[in-house]
C-alpha cells in the first residue's frame, strides 16, 4: 500500500514537473508550482516510512534491546524492560497511532494507563508491546512468538553489562 500510494504521487510530481517546465510565466505557471510543491510534504512523509519498513530492524541482545527504524535507533537496557505483551494481553484499550497507514504504523499516543505508548510498527496482526518505566514501545517483529521466546530466555540468562 505504501509503495503504491509513493508511486502515485511521484508520478504526479513527475507530470506536474513536465507541465510546470513548459508553462509559460503567469497564473498557470505559479499554480503548478504550488503544486510541485504541496505534493513533497507527503511525498517526504510516505518515502520516509517506506525507508524506515525497508532498513527497519529489532534486535534482542543479552544487555540491551535495540530498535532500528528509519534513521532513528533506540536502545533500552534489558533490565529497563518491565514487561512484553500482545495486544491481547494488554489490560486496555489500546490507542492505535494518529496517522494509521497499512504498512507503517507510526507515531505517539499517550495513555492513562501507561503513559506514551510509542508506534514503531509495521503490522497490527504481529504487533507486540515492550513496556519501560518511561514508554510502551509498539513493535512488529517478523515472528512474535520467537520474539517473545528469546525476550524471556535472555531475560533468564540476566545481563552482563550495563547499558546507558
Amino acid at each position: 500500500f505504501v509503495t503504491l500510494v509513493l508511486g502515485c504521487l511521484i508520478s504526479a510530481e513527475i507530470a506536474l514537473g513536465v507541465h510546470f517546465g513548459k508553462a509559460a510565466p503567469g497564473l498557470s505557471y505559479f499554480l503548478l508550482l504550488i503544486g510541485l510543491l504541496a505534493l513533497l510534504v507527503p511525498l517526504a512523509l510516505i518515502g520516509y516510512r517506506l525507508y524506515s519498513l525497508l532498513f527497519s530492524a529489532y534486535i534482542l541482545e543479552r544487555n540491551s534491546f535495540q530498535i532500528k527504524w528509519g534513521f532513528r535507533i533506540e536502545t533500552i537496557p534489558m533490565n529497563a524492560i518491565e514487561w512484553v505483551r500482545t495486544p491481547i494481553e494488554m489490560p486496555f484499550e489500546i490507542p492505535w497511532s494518529v496517522l494509521p497507514m497499512p504498512g507503517a504504523y507510526l507515531g505517539t499516543r499517550n495513555t492513562r494507563e501507561y503513559g506514551q505508548i510509542e508506534f514503531l510498527a509495521s503490522s497490527v496482526s504481529k504487533m507486540i508491546f515492550v513496556g519501560t518505566a518511561h514508554c510502551v514501545y509498539a513493535i512488529s517483529p517478523q515472528n512474535p512468538g520467537l520474539f517473545i521466546d528469546g525476550f524471556y530466555r535472555i531475560l533468564q540468562m540476566g545481563t552482563l553489562n550495563e547499558i546507558e
